[in-house]
């Protein structure tokens, strides 16, 4: 304690240290497939692209709208996924295999079908 009843501390050498840059912050490209979504009312591409996917494998989905929305991700378990106006990426993963049609809500324009194995 100090002469005012409080506690300091000093550093010590064995505290890590602090780089410029987080290490978790990398220049790469998202690992797995990627799939553009551009939404522009209720125009929405791509319609019905096919990718195949390996059971657990990320798939990066990059939205570029005009507008908020939702794709629904019939799956097992099924899964839903935001977007904002904008362009912002999503991460989607299938857990189980089957062949899987990923919707956007608001038209029902189906954008792909999964083959997961």
């Amino acid at each position: 304690m100090d002469g005012n009843g409080s506690t300091t501390s000093a550093p010590t050498d064995d505290a890590p240290s602090r780089s410029a840059a987080p290490e978790s912050v990398t220049s790469s490209a998202p690992s797995g497939e990627v799939l553009e979504v551009i939404v522009d009312g209720s125009s929405i591409s791509p319609n019905g692209a096919t990718l195949d996917l390996k059971v657990g494998e990320p798939l990066s989905i990059t939205f570029k709208a005009d507008r908020a929305g939702e794709l629904h991700v019939h799956s097992r378990p099924e899964q839903v996924i935001s977007f904002e106006a904008g362009t912002t990426t999503e991460q989607l993963i299938i857990d189980n295999p089957g062949a899987v049609d990923v919707e956007e809500h608001e038209t029902g324009a189906v954008i792909a079908q999964l083959a997961v194995r």
